[in-house]
């Protein structure tokens, strides 16, 4: 059974990804990952293809302050279970957007799936799973491909 410090140490981790995401901070974002763990897969809603390794995730994460005016991110519910050094965690969101182009403005609930691997004595992702809930993904990302 997981202990309390180790879920209690991954919400933090959680809630510091929230926090630079929502402020579109990247360095701060790419310090969350496991850079030397050599099979990183982050997967987002918007994309056909998942990122793979630390180089396209930090790619990925350097367009969201070109694209993306503001953002704010909302944790709903989070489910999380520690096993040794590994955990996840699915949480629940809600988002508002306003895009650069267009002054776009979108409202979007969805989940996240995380695992995490303890190295250091830190929790650190080494997978990030987006989707949208009840499958609205093209009618929200539908502008991105018309």
């Amino acid at each position: 059974m997981a202990s309390q410090s180790d879920i209690s140490q991954v919400e933090a981790v959680l809630e510091e990804w929230r926090g630079a995401f929502t402020a579109r901070n990247v360095e701060a974002l790419k310090e969350l990952w496991d850079g030397d763990y050599p099979h990183l897969i982050y997967i987002a809603e918007e994309d056909n293809e998942p990122h793979r390794g630390f180089d396209a995730i930090g790619r990925y994460y350097a367009n969201i302050p070109q694209f993306v005016e503001s953002l704010d991110w909302t944790l709903k519910e989070t489910t999380i279970d520690v096993i040794g050094d590994m955990a996840y965690a699915y949480v629940e969101f809600l988002v508002n957007a306003v895009f650069k182009e267009g002054g776009r403005r979108m409202t979007f609930d969805g989940r996240n799936t995380f695992i995490l691997k303890r190295t250091g004595g830190r929790w650190r992702f080494i997978h990030y799973h987006e989707s949208l809930s009840r499958d609205h993904s093209h009618e929200t990302w539908g502008f991105l491909w018309d």
